[in-house]
């Protein structure tokens, strides 16, 4: 967990720095949406066999703001804040009682504020250019009903194309993967793993 921490406290102070130093020019301000599939385990453990079957069918999504510094060589540093619903189905499940449940299924809440912290690498094709993003997200638990952690860490991973509409707009299309580094729960292994695909308009000051 320490590392983690220390990671996202030189991310930030990285940020910090470029923020400073960089003229107006360099900073792009957006906002963006995600329609994600939740890909995490089937039976989410909440105490070795004691927990619920998941049914990942409900739509999930984020929607927010961005801020983007450009730094050299096509580099640039990546924030921002977002909303993110991850409602699930779940069906509570001992595999070690005795009784058979009596609880159908129900909605599982598990919503959050997020602040993604990323770098991303351009590769420039003219109009239309394709990127690579790499970083942590931070993800500040605002609705759970089952999750006894209220913050958590994930990794992110994701890859994109832009289309400048002119020196100051452009339009994204994106997907990523966001994978859990912490647990949901302090006496299980239980992480989130997540698909998304979205778009977003992104505009120099």
């Amino acid at each position: 967990m320490k590392r983690y921490f220390i990671l996202l406290l030189l991310l930030g102070i990285n940020l910090s720095l470029v923020a400073q130093d960089s003229p107006s020019e360099n900073l792009r301000l957006g906002m963006f949406f995600t329609l994600d599939k939740n890909v995490s385990s089937d039976f989410v453990a909440t105490f070795e066999d004691i927990g619920f079957s998941a049914d990942y069918h409900k739509i999930n999504y984020k929607a927010g703001l961005s801020a983007e510094y450009f730094l050299k060589n096509r580099f640039s540093l990546n924030s921002g804040v977002n909303y993110s619903n991850k409602n699930f189905t779940g069906t509570f499940t001992c595999a070690t009682c005795l009784s058979i449940s009596p609880w159908g299924p129900e909605t599982i809440e598990l919503q959050f504020i997020e602040i993604p912290v990323s770098i991303k690498y351009y590769f420039a094709l003219g109009k239309l250019n394709m990127y690579a993003d790499l970083g942590l997200i931070n993800q500040y638990a605002i609705a759970t009903e089952i999750f006894n952690r209220k913050y958590i860490i994930s990794g992110k991973l994701g890859c994109g194309i832009e289309y400048n509409f002119n020196p100051k707009l452009a339009f994204q299309f994106f997907t990523e993967y966001n994978n859990g580094l912490t647990n949901m729960f302090e006496e299980s292994d239980f992480k989130l793993k997540t698909i998304s695909l979205g778009f977003g308009l992104v505009k120099k000051r």
